[in-house]
């Protein structure tokens, strides 16, 4: 995507969060923010609508529980690497060609397996466990056997490999001040953004979310695009958002008005946060953004579920630090 020369960028994680007990079923101000919070979070995209139930997590966390093992490649590469070691002499060349034919077969079984694998990943999604501490983040993904630490204060991230145990260590820019101007200008920016008709907002009312009291928001609307915006093709349109918020703050989400018009549209086609669309600096627990398009490939629902919400008024920092027992490894 081509850019405009910008500003200082503030960037604004994916996955945090904020929580304390006792909320209402009314639009309170946020309820001030417990020293921890752990989360888990499911993120996926639904080639087809419609959207899961809002309260689907528990069932969406088990099917992606139950995902077989990713396919191994190791056979694969074994086979290739006996093409090369006998092709290495006059003697063994000629057993080169069946050998090809074998491995060739090692691949196109192994391609099968991982095509089904992602297939059934897409379906079930991302599972990603999340700690929050003011602005220090641990992301995990387990499918990955991989997570990253943000460290603002000390102006460094963390991305380690719990499999090999080693990290991998990079210098983040220093925060911009609170007052500092921040945006960002692209080329989606130039995008015209025409509706058939205003969005139309309606209340659906409170919902509990494991153990937490959500209110909820679905959004109607219709428009065209010019050009492409994030995931979404230029061209007609039919978006339909569930939104349910809680009385939560989210720590990493200003408060402030609703997003309305072509600023929640862009948002919805190329989302930059996990923030409430209608409720600005509060937590969000579940969210579907569906597309519906002229074209059949262009219809999705973005999902975003967050469910296993814990508190503390304590922090252990080492949830935010590299183990000892993690070697470092050179960047790439």
């Amino acid at each position: 995507m081509n850019t405009r020369p910008v500003k200082r960028i503030k960037f604004l994680p994916l996955l945090a969060g904020i929580v304390w007990q006792g909320l209402s079923a009314g639009a309170e101000p946020a309820q001030e923010p417990a020293d921890l919070l752990a989360y888990d979070e499911i993120g996926r995209v639904h080639i087809k609508p419609p959207a899961p139930s809002p309260d689907s997590f528990a069932t969406d966390a088990a099917r992606i529980a139950s995902l077989p093992a990713m396919p191994n490649s190791k056979a694969v590469f074994a086979a290739f690497e006996a093409i090369h070691a006998l092709g290495m002499t006059p003697i063994t060349a000629f057993a080169v060609a069946p050998a090809a034919v074998a491995a060739n077969v090692a691949l196109k079984a192994n391609q099968a397996q991982i095509t089904e694998y992602s297939q059934e990943l897409l379906n079930a999604g991302i599972m990603t466990h999340v700690w929050v501490h003011r602005d220090w983040t641990r992301i995990e993904i387990p499918a990955l056997r991989s997570a990253a630490i943000t460290r603002p204060d000390l102006g460094a991230a963390y991305f380690l490999d719990l499999t090999k145990h080693t990290y991998r260590e990079t210098r983040t820019a220093v925060p911009a001040s609170q007052n500092e101007e921040t945006y960002v200008v692209s080329a989606a920016d130039d995008v015209k953004i025409t509706f058939d008709k205003p969005p139309v907002h309606t209340p659906l009312g409170v919902m509990t979310l494991g153990s937490f009291a959500a209110r909820g928001f679905r959004t109607d609307a219709t428009f065209t695009l010019s050009a492409l915006i994030g995931w979404c093709s230029g061209g007609r349109h039919v978006l339909s958002e569930v939104e349910y918020v809680t009385d939560l703050a989210d720590p990493q989400a200003s408060a402030g008005p609703p997003l309305e018009g072509s600023k929640w549209v862009r948002e919805a086609c190329m989302p930059t946060s996990a923030a409430s669309y209608r409720e600005p600096g509060r937590l969000v627990l579940f969210r579907s953004t569906a597309f519906t398009g002229e074209m059949a490939g262009a219809d999705f629902v973005n999902v975003l579920e967050r469910g296993n919400l814990r508190t503390s008024d304590r922090t252990d920092a080492s949830v935010f630090t590299v183990p000892a027992n993690f070697t470092k490894v050179d960047q790439k």
